[in-house]
């Protein structure tokens, strides 16, 4: 049975967005429940609902992000509760924000017991219910100046004198202090991806200022507008670093280091294209040996980054993006896996942490990006232990009943990516499908800003369709057309099989220009493992190739493997020798059975 709200008084009211209004209803003796901002408000809302129970709430109809989302995830989790949650809105006609049929309008003035009829409440009465909103505004008194302006004299403006803030007079008295600056604004824009630019000493009176070099993330900008290529960008990266290291003192002598695969050769001025001539292998190296040994960070210090890319549903990114942040965790490093999927995240409900009220990307929008960074130990909580320990940090998508596209965008995953690739030393991100057009934006201001930043990397999945492959192969051939280096591109086949004949060949013909990490055969035995939240899943060819992509990825030896020829593993059901039935390229590629 549903709790009513109606006839009865009111012990408590939610005020969100109406900072005039909580003044006069508690001058009615209401009690309200507000803060200065929405998130304040919220929070408090949200803690005296704990101890008192379902009040009702009145917002203000604004363009705050988030606002609309959270209160209808107020009203709805309290129906689920079998309580009821009076909404009114006092109403922006010109642009409604918060609708719906779980809200009631209030009309552009009314009383302190219209308000609360509204809400199925019992009214006051008396001067307290009479009281108005917005209150009437008093008539101006008028002011008459004499009339004797014309009669006086133009007296001198006396110009003040200095004014020593630090002396003192006399007597020991403060001399008048001198003019007060201008306010500064409440409300500063910060821009959290700006790197701050260095201070320039003061340049001696004929010398001219030089100007200041442009950010990293400000020569992305300037490459996305067109006014720059990539590798004039990463030409005058090179410049900026030969310049710093003629002016610094001598480094100390680099320790160890393992390269990733990638680096077939020392990346010189000449083998980059930068068009200089300053040899700059020493410089290189002194980079790769201020960075932690083997991680596969970039030359600025981030993580590298992993995105599961594919051309449709159902490959398995969701498999493989848990696959290589645990395989990676479990090797020591500290790894983040994101769920990019904006419109079905799953990752929560394969970790089986999704009827939890764990923080998500959502809270990244209200709060601090940190908060939202579950740990091993908070995943581990809220796991049950035959499932196994998860070994990295998690960044879930949005909940079904908490997924705004207005507050949850684009560019909020792009800085919590970049606020993790600070945070740890290798990140995943589980993206969504990358369609023929990219209605989301994800593709343009998430993954291909990702990719052409240093220690970016993809991973392309399909399974043996027609509709997978090509969907796949022309994603990719775009990202590389749009300036993704090739050889940062990996290509993994999923759930082939075993019928399908001996495609791994043919297979790596298709994908030469990337670099192939092999297949895996179709196996129920990941589905069920994943199903039952469990990431032990016992596949060899998924295993061979999140080793091979850890290995290229961050050049560690412990994802080395002895004896790895670069072929598949052997189809179950198969024999190891013997003649080998023929059919044709496209026949064993998409499922016609070899003879």
């Amino acid at each position: 049975m549903t709790t009513s709200s109606s006839s009865r008084k009111a012990p408590h009211l939610g005020v969100l967005e109406l900072p005039e209004l909580t003044p006069v209803l508690e001058a009615a003796g209401i009690t309200v429940i507000t803060g200065p901002k929405f998130r304040d408000a919220a929070l408090a809302v949200k803690a005296a609902m704990a101890t008192h129970g379902a009040f009702p709430l009145i917002v203000g109809d604004v363009p705050t992000n988030g606002l609309a989302t959270w209160v209808r995830a107020v009203y709805d989790h309290a129906a689920r509760s079998n309580q009821t949650i009076p909404v009114a809105v006092v109403r922006n006609q010109a642009l409604p924000i918060v609708a719906g049929d779980h809200v009631t309008d209030l009309p552009t003035r009314f009383t302190v017991d219209e308000l609360l009829t509204v809400l199925g409440l019992d009214p006051i009465g008396g001067h307290a219910g009479a009281l108005t909103y917005p209150a009437a505004a008093e008539e101006p008194v008028g002011l008459e100046l004499p009339d004797v302006f014309d009669e006086l004299e133009p007296q001198p403006v006396p110009v003040p004198a200095a004014v020593d803030p630090f002396a003192f007079d006399e007597a020991g008295e403060d001399t008048p202090a001198a003019a007060a600056p201008a306010p500064v604004p409440e409300f500063e824009i910060v821009d959290d991806w700006a790197e701050p630019s260095p201070a320039l000493p003061t340049p001696a009176a004929s010398a001219p200022v030089a100007p200041v070099e442009p950010t990293r993330d400000q020569m992305f900008d300037l490459i996305r507008a067109g006014e720059v290529t990539p590798d004039e960008a990463a030409a005058h990266h090179v410049r900026t670093r030969v310049a710093t290291a003629e002016t610094a003192p001598t480094p100390a002598p680099p320790t160890a280091f393992t390269p990733a695969p990638a680096a077939t050769t020392a990346p010189t001025a000449a083998n980059l294209g930068l068009g200089i001539d300053t040899d700059v292998t020493d410089l290189f190296d002194e980079m790769a040996a201020a960075q932690e040994a083997g991680t596969g960070r970039s030359e600025y210090g981030d993580a590298a980054v992993i995105f599961a890319v594919a051309g449709k549903g159902g490959v398995g990114k969701t498999t493989f993006s848990q696959q290589l942040a645990q395989a990676a965790a479990e090797k020591g490093l500290r790894v983040i896996l994101i769920d990019g999927n904006l419109g079905q995240g799953d990752q929560r409900t394969f970790l089986r942490i999704q009827k939890t009220t764990l923080p998500t990307i959502y809270d990244a929008a209200l709060g601090p990006i940190d908060r939202v960074i579950l740990s091993p130990r908070v995943i581990n909580e809220h796991r049950s232990p035959d499932m196994g320990e998860v070994a990295f940090a998690f960044v879930g998508a949005p909940t079904d009943t908490i997924n705004d596209a207005t507050l949850v965008t684009p560019m909020l995953y792009r800085k919590v990516i970049e606020h993790s690739r600070r945070r740890a030393d290798l990140v995943v991100v589980d993206t969504q499908i990358i369609e023929n057009i990219d209605q989301t934006g994800f593709l343009s201001h998430v993954i291909l800003p990702g990719l052409l930043q240093p220690g970016g990397w993809v991973l392309g999945l399909t399974e043996m369709s027609n509709a997978g492959a090509n969907n796949l192969l022309d994603r990719l051939k775009r990202l590389v057309a749009d300036g993704v280096p090739a050889d940062r591109v990996m290509v993994a086949v999923n759930a082939v099989d075993p019928a399908q004949g001996q495609v791994d060949n043919s297979l790596r013909k298709m994908f030469s220009r990337f670099t192939y990490l092999g297949l895996a055969w179709q196996d129920p035995g990941v589905e069920a493992a994943m199903n039952s939240g469990r990431l032990t899943l016992g596949n060899p060819g998924i295993t061979t190739i999140v080793t091979r992509a850890l290995h290229r990825v961050t050049g560690m030896d412990q994802f080395a493997t002895s004896g790895d020829t670069g072929q598949a593993p052997t189809a179950p059901g198969t024999a190891t020798t013997g003649k080998r039935a023929r059919t044709s390229l496209v026949g064993r590629i998409f499922g016609k059975k070899a003879a």
